[in-house]
């Protein structure tokens, strides 16, 4: 569905309002595009972008301005053919401590806002690709269209939907027409709440998140122990 079809598709819904005019239904569009986009990583939004890590750069580099609409959240990061491994801020600054920078023979790195930091420094001049969620640019063109599933599409019209019923329910003078919520809105808001099961339950299926733990002296002794009993 692209831009011209969602405002299509809120106009053949919003047909008793009057003089609801195509500009906030745009924005509307696009705030509500953003706000979903926000909350869900879709494959969709995947690009690639190769930079060079210089010496200047030494272990902490600012990736906003040479990333693709940098959001901050990475699926790959690697220099070459070696993969490196994602760890918590905290982690990064123990390994610097410790002098330790790998863990199971990957370069750690984190995120840190609009920073990717590393244990120590990166050589210079080394190429690092980065597979990253983009942060994906508004709707303008009738022809442009989200970058989501078109499956959950409708998602975005429904929260259009119901924010202009609860917009003019709001105008309303009369104290007791703003708490009545219309047969349109709860219908829009049902359909919304369940697109947005539907994405949860595809992401949860699809993006299975490993939490790696680096085991301590005394955890890694009594796994050996328990595993030479075996």
């Amino acid at each position: 569905m692209n831009l011209g079809e969602m405002i299509d598709d809120v106009y053949s819904q919003l047909r008793s309002i009057e003089n609801f005019n195509q500009k906030p239904i745009i924005d509307i569009i696009n705030y509500w595009y953003k706000y979903l986009s926000s909350q869900f990583l879709f494959d969709e939004t995947l690009v690639t972008d190769t930079m060079i890590w210089s010496a200047s750069d030494t272990n902490k580099k600012d990736v906003s301005s040479v990333l693709t609409n940098w959001r901050g959240e990475p699926k790959f990061v690697k220099s070459g053919d070696k993969e490196w491994a994602r760890r918590t801020v905290l982690e990064i600054y123990k390994r610097r401590i410790d002098n330790d920078e790998y863990f199971d023979g990957m370069f750690c790195y984190a995120i840190q806002g609009i920073y990717i930091i590393t244990v120590s420094d990166v050589g210079d001049a080394t190429s690092v690709e980065v597979t990253h969620f983009k942060r994906p640019d508004a709707l303008s063109a009738y022809s442009d269209e989200p970058l989501m599933p078109e499956e959950f599409h409708s998602a975005i019209t429904d929260k259009v939907v119901s924010t202009a019923w609860s917009e003019v329910r709001a105008a309303d003078p009369r104290a007791w027409a703003r708490k009545q919520r219309t047969p349109e809105e709860q219908d829009a808001e049902r359909r919304f709440a369940d697109t947005w099961s539907k994405m949860m339950r595809r992401l949860n299926k699809e993006r299975q998140v490993i939490h790696v733990m680096e085991m301590s002296p005394v955890m890694k002794a009594v796994a050996d122990r328990q595993w030479s009993r075996r």
